[in-house]
């Protein structure tokens, strides 16, 4: 407990710092604001308008005439230079993105043909500001992105570049920056990070260390009833078994353990140690490639069968990774293909089509690490392989079109974890976006209109559901 807050205490601080470094920033960029009003003050000439209107008689002077070899004229296209480097030496570059969406609308059909209808509409506002000589000569970016919907106010990331430098909360080195957000194998897990980057010619090496994503787990129980009908008759029985009687709460079966409730879960998660991350890879005009590489080291602790109030327990550790492999090629001019690979083992919470089934209110179901036993000490990976990729094309300045599509399995390579999954666990899914139609109605407003096809399998085909259907439309602002 006393290392869980040290932990907490470590991510507080962080965040105080990064705020304080921020308004450090600030604080500067209006101390530059000012210096630059003041000498516009005086460039313009101000002063002169403020001693006109008092007594010219106290102040006569004679007349000056200056010669023609004293005149210096200026050349427009020089003078526009000159105040241009003075407005870059005291001015900071701010841009971002507004992007509403998707506006969309999503069919699913349901057992007797009954329709599935769900609005759902987010927004995403990113800001990207760069203060010239912050550190010597080297510039500071700060990107802060947030992520709004109807309930909530998410802040995606808020991290400060200085050289080759990152600190703050950002996206994980595991994510492929180039990539699709929008795809199952998406990688776009944000963490609290220190990152070091450098580049050489075309070579490309990053690396740093990071807050893990939380590692949640659960007991999946093949034996355990799944199906409504069955577990509406199975809760029936026991209230009428337990009449006049006190009744028990049951252990969470199929679903991630709730540290709430009782009996307590067994195991009893750290993330005491930070995680690892390494990206190599090569950029210039035409290609971007980039191999990602994610190590996380979970400590953990379970109780002690023989005596289940001893306090102090052993520390177990377990080991997830994965890789992430990132390709984007500039074919032609107006035409770009993104390609993407990734294998996690125990990483499924990076990943974004296994990490929404966890994160499902109803469903809940483990997507990265599970136990099958409760007795034993012994936890498992989930295992996942999954491609994609994303094509573009500009048919003219205003229109483009935009294809993409991905898949993702957990039956795979190594496949030891599918004989302890219920039958309704997820097995496979598979997703196409196509066609996105984009039009720019102007340099800063983008419209698009998309229709999006997805099927999940389960373990038991018989349990799988019908696939959904969505039409969604979204609007870009840029500034």
């Amino acid at each position: 407990m006393v290392s869980c807050e040290a932990a907490i205490r470590a991510q507080v601080i962080s965040v105080i710092s990064l705020f304080y470094c921020i308004f450090n920033i600030i604080n500067y960029i209006a101390m530059k604001i000012k210096m630059a009003l003041l000498g516009l003050c005086f460039t313009s000439s101000i002063m002169h308008s403020v001693y006109a209107d008092l007594d010219q008689d106290a102040f006569e002077t004679e007349a000056y005439e200056p010669k023609e070899e004293e005149l210096v004229i200026i050349p427009m296209e020089d003078e526009q230079s000159v105040l241009k480097e003075d407005e870059n030496e005291h001015f900071s570059k701010l841009n971002g993105d507004l992007v509403m969406g998707p506006f969309s609308m999503v069919f699913q059909e349901k057992a007797a043909h009954d329709l599935k209808i769900k609005n759902d509409t987010k927004a995403k506002l990113g800001i990207k500001a760069e203060v010239p000589e912050v550190l010597g000569d080297a510039n500071a970016v700060i990107n802060i992105v947030l992520k709004l919907d109807r309930k909530s106010v998410m802040c995606k990331e808020a991290a400060v570049t200085v050289g080759p430098f990152t600190l703050g909360y950002c996206g994980s080195i595991f994510s492929y920056q180039k990539a699709n957000p929008f795809l199952l194998i998406s990688t776009d897990a944000s963490v609290m990070q220190l990152k070091v980057d450098h580049a050489w010619d075309s070579l490309r090496l990053s690396y740093g260390i990071e807050s893990p994503i939380e590692l949640k787990v659960g007991w999946f129980d093949k034996n355990k009833v799944t199906t409504e009908e069955e577990e509406e008759k199975e809760d029936k029985k026991e209230t009428e078994d337990k009449k006049g009687k006190k009744e028990k709460e049951e252990e969470i079966v199929n679903q991630l353990d709730d540290p709430k409730k009782k009996p307590k879960p067994f195991f009893l998660i750290k993330d005491s140690f930070p995680a690892l991350g390494i990206s190599i890879g090569t950029e210039n005009d035409c290609s971007n490639v980039a191999l990602n590489a994610l190590g996380r080291l979970t400590d953990y602790t379970y109780p002690d069968a023989t005596n289940p109030k001893k306090k102090n327990l052993p520390r177990m550790l377990h080991f997830t990774w994965g890789v992430n492999l990132g390709m984007q090629f500039k074919l032609a001019p107006a035409c770009t293909i993104t390609g993407q690979g990734v294998y996690v083992y125990g990483l499924g919470d990076y990943i974004a089509g296994l990490a929404s089934i966890q994160q499902e209110e109803e469903r809940k179901e483990m997507c990265a690490v599970y136990y099958s036993d409760k007795n034993q000490n012994v936890l498992t990976n989930i295992e996942a392989v999954g491609v994609g990729g994303t094509l573009e094309y500009e048919v003219t300045p205003q229109w483009k079109l935009t294809a993409a599509g991905s898949y993702l399995n957990t039956d795979c390579i190594l496949n030891t974890d599918k004989k302890f999954k219920p039958d309704t666990a997820f097995k496979s899914q598979w997703q196409v976006r196509a066609p996105e139609i984009s039009y720019k109605l102007s340099k800063r407003l983008v419209v698009s209109l998309l229709y999006d096809l997805t099927k999940e399998s389960k373990i038991d085909p018989s349990k799988n559901e019908e696939a959904i259907h969505a039409i969604a439309g979204k609007v870009k602002f840029s500034f």
